[in-house]
């Protein structure tokens, strides 16, 4: 469903921002890479290199939403670096 909207995003001509994130058990679990990595390949496929440089992706992690727990930045970060390499 998400690689279907930021293929629509594109086609009209807008920036997609693609939100990823992981769940508490998820996280907790030790698969927040695995996770992520996973939804932005499956967002993302299909896409150009050029179309992919010109998107944002957020990462969000789901636990942090309303929550008041945060993701500290080295936690952002490494999960930013996870999402580079991929």
């Amino acid at each position: 469903m998400v690689n279907h909207k930021v293929a629509a995003v594109i086609r009209h001509g807008m920036t997609p921002i693609m939100c990823v994130g992981e769940t508490l058990d998820e996280r907790e679990a030790g698969s927040t890479v695995e996770k992520v990595v996973g939804q932005v390949t499956a967002g993302l496929a299909g896409r150009s290199g050029a179309q992919v440089g010109a998107l944002v992706i957020a990462y969000e992690p789901i636990w942090a939403i309303g929550t008041g727990r945060t993701a500290t930045a080295d936690d952002a970060q490494a999960v930013c670096a996870a999402i580079r390499a991929a």
